[in-house]
């Protein structure tokens, strides 16, 4: 049927699901490889939230990396003194949990009404709580303040990138279905490549615009994200509809309602 279709129309687009298992191996791994960057390059959704949560994840390798420099050299830290620093990524990831628990409450509460969206609650509270946390890890880089300032900071900090990443995870895959895989492989890319390049220049950079400088740009950076889950929670449902992948699991949840 697809194939008098094809020949009838002209219209490539038409293919039966067994066509597509029968796909070969060499056709199978091209379009595992090419469509994660295709929809990283051509969907807003993928796009934005490919660049906010890859933003993120540099600065997570950027934050292990200036843990013990930051302690040893402001507070005179030792190795072992350093190590029990690193019990603020685990209250933060404790925070984010709960805070996830409370955001799919939210989501079953009103997927009804807000769709994938829905899934956005709780990562509009953490874009403003990234760079908050940012700034307060960089203003307290100074002799005069209490280590716990900055432990507080970097609390604030892992709790915010736990809450990003699980709503980049949930929305993507919410919003694409079938291509969910495609679409969660580009933002996958997206932050390998900055967790790879961002500790190669991070050291540099703190030498030469100081712990307190390079943190403060850094949280700008974070600033100038903010509107991404506010305008994918106000208007996704519109910039899916124009989207050639994320309109047809649209499509398909409408002609499940009818």
């Amino acid at each position: 049927m697809a194939r008098k279709l094809r020949k009838s129309t002209g219209d490539n687009r038409y293919r039966a699901r067994v066509e597509d298992e029968r796909a070969s191996l060499r056709t199978l791994i091209y379009i595992s490889c090419t469509r994660p960057v295709y929809l990283m390059i051509t969907e807003p959704v993928v796009a934005s939230f490919s660049l906010w949560v890859g933003f993120v994840w540099g600065i997570l390798y950027v934050l292990i990396e200036s843990v013990g420099p930051v302690f040893k050299t402001l507070h005179n830290f030792n190795q072992g003194e350093v190590g029990t620093v690193f019990i603020t990524f685990f209250i933060g990831t404790i925070l984010g949990f709960f805070t996830n628990v409370y955001q799919e409450r939210l989501y079953q509460k009103n997927v009804g009404t807000r769709g994938p969206e829905a899934r956005l609650y709780s990562s509009m509270f953490a874009c403003l709580l990234f760079p908050a946390a940012m700034f307060i890890y960089a203003w307290c880089t100074l002799p005069g303040v209490h280590w716990i300032s900055l432990a507080i900071g970097i609390t604030l900090l892992i709790w915010s990138l736990f809450i990003i990443y699980l709503a980049v995870f949930t929305y993507l895959a919410d919003c694409y279905g079938p291509f969910a895989s495609s679409a969660l492989a580009g933002q996958s890319l997206s932050r390998n490549i900055m967790g790879t390049v961002f500790p190669l220049f991070t050291t540099q950079m703190y030498n030469t615009l100081t712990y307190k400088w390079a943190n403060t740009l850094f949280a700008c950076i974070g600033i100038l994200m903010i509107p991404i889950p506010f305008v994918l929670f106000f208007k996704g449902p519109v910039i899916r509809s124009k989207s050639k992948f994320a309109s047809q699991v649209m499509e398909k949840v409408v002609e499940k309602k009818i």
